[in-house]
């Protein structure tokens, strides 16, 4: 009886611990993990919630320039595709984390932007002549609305200029300086900070996988004890341990949906009461947000995977030694 009540508060202690626990595995295996960034999936999913979060906010901008219709939000991914490939976007993210997972920590990181530079006046001046090919012949009333020339972003052709003028115009090709002044290379000066924290990084970092370990450790090792305070029958401790595997691990199985059901209902409020706010900018902005959740919550959702599988594996054990023994009585 009093080996079933220091159990029951160990299975209680471990239930209350194991969503924690997970979570912060989960970040160790996620976001505090360099070799994540380079995942090809990964950085997919961070490119495209990139791209779309992007659009929006130029959808925004083009609505409020007087041609809301001009382009539709696939048109404008597209455009940003061609500015910021996928390829570009992997380049640089390896490069960075590559350097932030080096021991000891560089006291620079570098960004090399020559590729970017490179490409970047032709990919411009493809999505301005996109741009300017689509706009119409100004009206009277637009003409009187152009005070001073050719607008960085025009909204109609006045008589006279070329679309040929207002594209180089748009992608800075009359100024030679436009892309000579882009720099080549991006640096963020590590020296300055202070040790302790510098010390912090390389130890989450470099130690990686030894936190993960204590992290698990902490699960094991009290599960394990209460097996060992029930003892006998080796059935009963099957199913002890099989207990603190399924039920820690269920909960972790609705992770996702908890965080798309939060993300809804918070978007409703919002937009309820700012009846004014850009609903289309503000859902993109939450989705790049989810998305990055996600990469969490998605480990945590494994991890429950795993834990209901290993408790249910559990007990379909002390069943069949309950039913040996049986037999054998």
């Amino acid at each position: 009886m009093i080996r079933n009540i220091f159990a029951s508060i160990i299975l209680l202690f471990i239930l209350l611990i194991t969503p924690l626990l997970s979570m912060l595995c989960a970040a160790f295996e996620t976001y505090l993990n360099p070799d994540f960034y380079q995942k090809e999936e990964v950085l997919e999913e961070t490119y495209d919630a990139a791209i779309s979060y992007g659009s929006a906010i130029l959808q925004t901008y083009i609505a409020q320039s007087g041609n809301p219709d001009l382009f539709t939000e696939n048109e404008i991914k597209e455009q940003l595709e061609k500015l910021i490939t996928l390829e570009t976007f992997s380049d640089i993210n390896k490069d960075l984390f590559s350097q932030i997972s080096q021991s000891p920590l560089p006291d620079q990181i570098i960004v090399d932007l020559t590729k970017i530079k490179e490409t970047l006046p032709e990919a411009i001046r493809e999505v301005a002549n996109e741009y300017v090919e689509k706009l119409e012949p100004c009206t009277e009333e637009e003409l009187m609305n152009i005070s001073t020339g050719i607008q960085t972003v025009p909204t109609c052709i006045p008589e006279g200029i070329s679309k040929e003028e207002i594209t180089n115009s748009i992608a800075g090709i009359e100024s030679s300086d436009t892309y000579k002044n882009i720099p080549p290379q991006l640096s963020f000066d590590l020296s300055t900070l202070p040790a302790q924290p510098k010390m912090l990084i390389e130890f989450m970092i470099q130690k990686n996988n030894l936190i993960r370990a204590i992290l698990i450790a902490l699960f094991v090792i009290p599960t394990l004890l209460m097996g060992l305070i029930i003892f006998k029958p080796f059935k009963s401790v099957l199913r002890w341990i099989g207990n603190a595997f399924f039920w820690g691990g269920l909960p972790l199985l609705f992770m996702n949906m908890t965080i798309d059901g939060t993300v809804k209902v918070v978007t409703t409020n919002i937009a309820a009461q700012n009846p004014n706010i850009d609903l289309t900018q503000y859902e993109q902005t939450t989705q790049f947000i989810t998305t990055i959740i996600k990469f969490l919550t998605g480990n945590m959702v494994f991890h429950g995977i795993v834990m209901v599988s290993i408790g249910v594996a559990l007990f379909i054990l002390s069943l069949l030694i309950s039913r040996k023994n049986d037999d054998i009585k």
